[in-house]
């Protein structure tokens, strides 16, 4: 064809070959954004699946070769436990990532367990001790409560049932018999030995009693006996016969210092007012004779037994 009619059936036909042109584009754009569209859901499948994946994989990574793991499985771990990754890093770098990861999770891990460890262990040693300073107090009390009891019985015995001498309460003629200051032979011979060199001790008495047994009063002769000071030498009285009396070891063990009203009720009254009369003598006559100047109540108080 030619002329004007050919030249614009070929105007029609570059025409119709653009159209084509773009059509084809338009039909390959479309395609791209269909084969594009399952590729975007991928990682929402795969989002979904890590859930399964994670329930085989320990959560603190323990005993496990990351190495052994491929790209996919190591970026799904990351992904679970919040790691941080860029888009496009190797597998090297993922395992780098998670290995910083199990060590710090693994040693805050081991710390907590510590703590909680050392925390229950303080918990059990305070209870401990609490246990204990109740067991001690409660001890305490039953001790005490037991030694209060034993008091109040000591007491109550003590006033229910007095004090009873070895052979009894001595009658007045054991008590005559019984009293240094009536035997005239042992008061002769002190005079004669000892007046002048301070006096004659219960020692010197007894072994003269023994040298002469028939001064020894009857209702003792078949006990231990010892001679007593009426008047406690600890407390003043003097070495002398009118001081002495003579009794079972055990009550003068009993009577021990003590001049009181159960020892003259124990001597009776004439030999207490005698030793008494005597004391009073002896402490007048010290008067006019001693120095009261050169006494010193700190040095003096540890004199002995004369």
């Amino acid at each position: 064809v030619s002329g004007p009619l050919g030249a614009a059936f070929a105007s029609t036909g570059v025409v119709q070959s653009l159209v084509v042109q773009d059509h084809q584009r338009f039909a390959g754009r479309a395609a791209e954004q269909r084969r594009a569209a399952p590729a975007a859901t991928v990682p929402q499948r795969a989002t979904s699946s890590v859930a399964a994946d994670a329930a085989a994989v320990p959560w603190d990574l323990k005993r496990l070769q990351l190495g052994s793991r491929g790209l996919g499985d190591l970026q799904k771990m990351c992904d679970e436990r919040g790691i941080s990754r860029a888009a496009g890093q190797k597998k090297t770098t993922l395992v780098g990532l998670l290995e910083a990861w199990r060590t710090q999770n693994s040693s805050s891990g081991k710390r907590k367990a510590e703590q909680e460890q050392e925390q229950e262990k303080v918990e059990q040693q305070q209870q401990q001790q609490q246990e204990e300073q109740e067991v001690r107090a409660r001890r305490e009390a039953e001790e005490e409560r037991k030694a209060k009891k034993a008091r109040r019985e000591q007491a109550a015995a003590s006033k229910k049932k007095a004090w009873q001498p070895e052979l009894g309460w001595p009658t007045r003629e054991f008590q005559l018999a019984s009293y240094c200051g009536d035997m005239h032979e042992l008061i002769k011979y002190a005079k004669e030995k000892h007046g002048t060199t301070g006096g004659m001790s219960s020692t010197q008495v007894k072994n003269w009693l023994k040298k002469n047994p028939d001064f020894i009063p009857c209702w003792l002769r078949k006990t231990e006996w010892a001679v007593d000071h009426i008047i406690s030498d600890k407390l003043g009285g003097h070495p002398w016969p009118f001081d002495y009396f003579i009794m079972p070891k055990s009550d003068n063990s009993h009577f021990n210092q003590w001049a009181d009203a159960e020892k003259r009720k124990y001597v009776g009254e004439h030999a207490w007012q005698t030793a008494s009369s005597f004391a009073r003598w002896a402490r007048d006559a010290a008067r006019a004779r001693i120095d009261y100047g050169r006494f010193d109540p700190v040095t003096d108080q540890f004199r002995g037994r004369a």
